[in-house]
């Protein structure tokens, strides 16, 4: 599998560059466009991740997401006894997931499941920022832009964008409710 080690790399400098370059950590007066702008930047991130590394799912994230397509087809043969979903039911909520999206892009189109992941990700980017706000106060110093800067810090949960599995649309969720 082609790995574009360099764009990794490039994406690294660019956001060490930005944060270097923001010389006062108080985000007093940051706002609402300062958020929205490191939102732009993440998704920019992961946009580029996604679409320039061309990862193909593979393994358990590859299985789902054809069971997903076969289920969409009406292939029911994996829950039958030494099915994989007969081995592995806590899947079923994942290929039921991938049986959606399916639907909605076609089967095993997997640049469309990865750029859906792209938008749980900065949704889940969005709870934190309303959680903490929430705890610590909007209007005192704008944690949020704190919270969306770690998050632009952490650079492995950007990379799950090509990770097509529950593991996004799971902490979306679980942040939500």
């Amino acid at each position: 599998v082609k790995d574009g080690y360099l764009h990794h790399l490039c994406v690294f400098l660019v956001y060490s560059l930005l944060l270097c370059h923001r010389k006062k950590f108080s985000f007093a007066g940051w706002g609402r466009k300062g958020n929205a702008a490191l939102l732009a930047l993440l998704a920019a991130g992961m946009g580029y991740i996604v679409l320039s590394g061309g990862y193909y799912p593979k393994y358990d994230q590859q299985t789902v997401m054809e069971l997903g397509a076969a289920l969409r087809e009406g292939d029911v043969s994996s829950f039958e006894t030494g099915g994989y979903l007969f081995k592995y039911p806590h899947q079923m909520g994942t290929v039921l997931y991938f049986r959606i999206l399916s639907a909605v892009f076609g089967n095993l189109n997997y640049i469309a499941f990865e750029l859906v992941n792209i938008l749980f990700i900065l949704g889940a980017y969005v709870l934190l920022v309303k959680i903490s706000n929430e705890i610590w106060g909007e209007k005192e110093n704008n944690v949020g832009g704190g919270i969306l800067l770690v998050c632009l810090l952490f650079l492995p949960y950007l990379f799950y964008a090509s990770y097509l599995y529950g593991t996004v649309t799971g902490l979306f969720f679980a942040l939500l409710s």
